[in-house]
């Protein structure tokens, strides 16, 4: 096959993805091409959500499984991926990297993951369940390095810039917000944070709680990942507005730069605008 008929195979192939799953025409041909490194495969459907990254449910090589296509760099994948094998070996579930025929965990940004059959967080229990095993990963991870090229609530400058957040991005008043809610946080307890552990991305399985997506995961004050819980599961206290307020600003800056995220910031910044420091914002 000459160069410009393969062109025109994978055209074709993102325009019959297209039609059965919407508009994929973004992540280019390139990036759908490099599934090929994996073996045989067919793209089923996009998963709701993917702020940052866009992943879909795929059969590779009769098996299911969940391609995320991104633009992260060498460094902040490895980390990702050495944190997987960590938490693996304390003996908590999480989906393995599928590894291409040469032994690769990622190629030009794209990864390919384990499915985990499961159904997702949706009552108090389970919302409990997803804090305790969120405690495990705290206690796994305490004083971890952080993630190649990113930043932390700590990284309360204006001109911060990583690879997970870009806080010039912020108009003064948002940023703000954000500097004084995460200047509240009480300043011990560093470990890895999942950054949005919601219910989206957590499964309930036979065996129990299953987090994944950790993209956005980096090295923070632990108590941030209680704040998506409700308060009467965190077990926080009064700490619970804390760190409430502080995953709120922390989200709502990661949206901001994102096209598709914008207006769901903006609900945030606004919920932190109104409600006073020592109320809880709502959830």
């Amino acid at each position: 096959m000459n160069h410009e008929d393969k062109k025109n195979d994978s055209t074709a192939l993102v325009e019959r993805i297209s039609r059965l799953h919407g508009d994929i025409s973004s992540l280019g041909v390139d990036a759908i091409e490099t599934l090929e490194y994996w073996g045989s495969y067919d793209v089923l459907s996009k998963f709701d959500g993917g702020m940052v990254a866009d992943v879909y449910l795929i059969r590779l090589n009769n098996t299911l499984a969940v391609a995320r296509f991104g633009t992260r760099s060498e460094s902040y994948l490895r980390w990702e991926i050495d944190l997987i094998e960590l938490l693996d070996r304390s003996g908590l579930r999480v989906p393995q990297f599928i590894r291409t025929s040469d032994g690769r965990a990622h190629v030009r940004g794209v990864t390919v993951m384990e499915y985990i059959e499961g159904r997702e967080a949706s009552t108090s229990s389970d919302e409990s369940a997803v804090c305790d095993y969120l405690a495990k990963v705290h206690k796994a991870t305490l004083n971890y390095p952080q993630r190649p090229l990113c930043i932390s609530t700590s990284d309360v400058a204006q001109d911060a810039t990583g690879e997970n957040l870009d806080l010039s991005a912020l108009p003064k008043d948002k940023f703000e917000l954000c500097r004084t809610s995460w200047a509240a946080l009480p300043k011990h307890d560093t470990s890895v944070v999942h950054g949005d552990p919601s219910s989206s991305n957590a499964r309930v399985t036979d065996d129990g709680v299953v987090l994944f997506d950790w993209d956005e995961a980096r090295v923070d004050f632990s108590i941030i990942d209680f704040g998506y819980a409700p308060s009467d599961v965190a077990g926080l206290g009064e700490n619970y507005k804390v760190a409430r307020r502080a995953y709120m600003a922390w989200d709502a800056a990661v949206c901001w730069s994102l096209e598709k995220g914008r207006r769901w910031a903006e609900e945030e910044f606004d919920q932190l605008a109104s409600t006073p420091t020592h109320e809880t914002p709502p959830g």
